[in-house]
């Protein structure tokens, strides 16, 4: 496994254990269309949270 990926597995992983609605949510996800599909989907929604956090801060001017 790539360590990027290995990395996004870790991520996911604490994501499952941190509680009972998201464990729910992407282990019924990961039924569904795999685990593949599932860390895909998972990678995609963490991007766009990185990315929408570092557009809420302000810019600075210099």
């Amino acid at each position: 496994m790539k360590e990027t990926n290995s990395g996004l597995l870790e991520s996911f992983i604490e994501t499952i254990e941190s509680n009972k609605k998201d464990r729910e949510r992407w282990l019924k996800k990961v039924g569904q269309c795999g685990l593949e599909q599932a860390l895909g989907e998972y990678n995609k929604i963490k991007e766009i949270e990185r990315y929408g956090r570092s557009n809420d801060q302000p810019q600075r001017i210099e």
